[in-house]
């Protein structure tokens, strides 16, 4: 009897550094902490009764590896540490960790794989037995270079006393998506224009100017990813899990309000220090490459793994036509042009922050007014030593600077309201779009199912066409949004059956201690 199929697709694991095995302390950029409850996970699945008859295709929709939080340098030479074969040359900042580069991220996947031993045994293991498909999302891009595609079979390998050749069969790479059988995967980021890359298909920068060979050591990092290197990674230095409150909005306001000098001190400096690498991006010849490849036609880049497998490499006229049509759903990347960023920033100041402002300044002035009128009545009733000192002081100050101190206050109050109520609002405005999003890919693609990831919120739409899931992420979340019943940790996946007449399954919630799942609770839209 012929075993059914299944498929099991996880996201946003965010492996980073982990755990020091020199020192036994975790990397304070870690956002993985549950190795052994996604261990456990994927050996209920190889192993247990229940699923001996299933074919399990796991796929880990994007962001399996957070290459962008491993801060961490090589030793110098000398040192007791042994530096992979990788880590000779490595272009480095001292200040920000390793650039995005094939050596560099090479040495970053080791490094994680030193960190979470018990996750890289477990998916050995899992893929001797099955199938595994890794899509990349926009922290580990990285997986586009040969050199860290061959570095995880080693890592696989290692773990088993194997050679990486071994996994060459049964771990595939994907950077853009999955589809097959009427199921869709991918990891959702070309939606987001803070996080999309013009070239989803090879992210890396092109030829310079006067070059024949593209610059291949480089990616073309979106702007969330900038912001993660240069902000997130600094701040995480004094609040970790600084990136785990979400949306990213929502912490930047609160870091604003209730830490206003440390985000005055990390904005200044390392805020600034991304803005001039923005800057020398657009007036740098390979910024002047990229303007000229994006002119160029959907043309897929040699030596590029295929967004599904095929014989050779070779694509057809319908394929490339998918792709194209697939392509013109995602989202511009902020950073395309610099005049469109500088469009979208004064959209932004112009709605929620310029005129919001004016308002409350033309009230608190309004204030002002109401408070001369009605400071007599305020000075019966404090002690009449205390209302004497207070009425003379504020007597002798001039008018105009009166009303300057309690418009300031008011001022102050009303914008510290505003605030306060923008941190408390829900964005569901990335959410949204996926939906939107998935609706049109079911269309162009022609499947019943489309699974994202990327928002790290669980979520769940079903008709009778079929459904689409949003894997939500296995790091901590800290959200006042409740979409999903959760707790701080979700552990969330989808799982799909095979039957006669198409596919069968759900977004489910791994429990961990209990090595088991249940469906996952969402609340419905209001």
């Amino acid at each position: 009897m012929r075993p059914r199929r299944g498929l099991l697709v996880v996201s946003d694991l965010h492996l980073g550094a982990g755990v020091d095995p020199n020192t036994g302390l975790l990397s304070r950029h870690e956002d993985f902490l549950f190795d052994e409850e996604f261990a456990a996970f994927l050996d209920h699945h190889r192993s247990d009764a229940l699923w001996s008859e299933v074919e399990w295709t796991l796929i880990i929709a994007g962001d399996f590896i957070d290459f962008l939080q491993v801060t961490d340098l090589p030793s110098p030479p000398g040192s007791e540490e042994e530096v992979p074969a990788a880590g000779s040359g490595l272009r480095s900042d001292p200040t920000y960790g390793l650039k995005a580069g094939p050596k560099e991220s090479a040495w970053k996947l080791s490094r994680v794989a030193e960190g979470h031993p018990r996750t890289f045994r477990a998916l050995a293991e899992f893929a001797q037995t099955h199938r595994v498909v890794i899509i990349s999302g926009n922290h580990d891009a990285e997986f586009v270079f040969p050199e860290v595609r061959t570095q995880l079979q080693r890592e696989l390998g290692r773990c088993l006393g194997k050679s990486g050749s071994e996994f060459a069969d049964t771990v595939e790479f994907n950077p853009w998506f999955y589809l097959e059988d009427g199921v869709y995967v991918e990891h959702g980021h070309q939606y987001d224009s803070w996080n999309s890359f013009r070239f989803v298909l090879d992210p890396r920068l092109a030829a310079t100017q006067g070059g024949n060979t593209p610059n291949r050591n480089d990616l073309e990092l979106p702007l969330g990813t900038l912001f993660v290197r240069y902000v997130f990674n600094r701040v995480e230095l004094d609040l970790p899990f600084a990136d785990n409150l979400k949306p990213a909005r929502r912490f930047l306001l609160w870091f604003a309000l209730f830490r206003p000098w440390s985000a005055l001190r990390f904005f200044l400096r390392d805020g600034c220090e991304m803005l001039r690498r923005i800057r020398r991006k657009w007036t740098s010849p390979e910024g002047e490459a990229q303007e000229s490849k994006a002119a160029t036609p959907f043309v897929l880049e040699e030596g590029v793994s295929q967004a599904r497998p095929k014989e050779e490499g070779r694509w057809s006229s319908r394929d490339i036509a998918l792709m194209e049509e697939l392509n013109r759903l995602a989202e511009t990347p902020v950073l395309s042009d610099h005049h469109s960023l500088k469009r979208r920033i004064f959209r932004r100041l112009t709605g929620p922050v310029v005129l919001p402002t004016l308002i409350v300044l033309a009230l608190a002035w309004f204030g002002a007014s109401l408070l001369q009128v009605v400071r007599p009545f305020l000075v019966f009733t404090l002690p009449a030593p205390l209302a004497s000192q207070l009425d003379t002081l504020w007597g002798r100050l001039p008018a105009h600077l009166q009303d300057f101190l309690l418009g300031s206050f008011w001022l102050f109050a009303g914008l510290t309201a505003f605030s306060y109520r923008r941190l408390q609002r829900p964005d569901t405005r990335l959410r949204d779009r996926l939906r939107e999003r998935s609706a049109a890919v079911r269309r162009v693609a022609g499947c019943s199912h489309v699974i994202m990831g990327h928002t790290h919120d669980a979520d769940r739409l079903r008709d009778p066409q079929g459904a689409y899931f949003n894997c939500g992420t296995w790091t901590k979340v800290f959200s006042p949004e409740e979409r999903v019943i959760r707790e701080e940790k979700e552990l969330t996946f989808v799982r799909l059956l095979r039957i006669e007449n198409g596919w069968r399954g759900d977004l489910m919630r791994w429990e961990g201690i209990a090595c088991d799942s249940r469906p996952a609770l969402v609340f419905r839209d209001r």
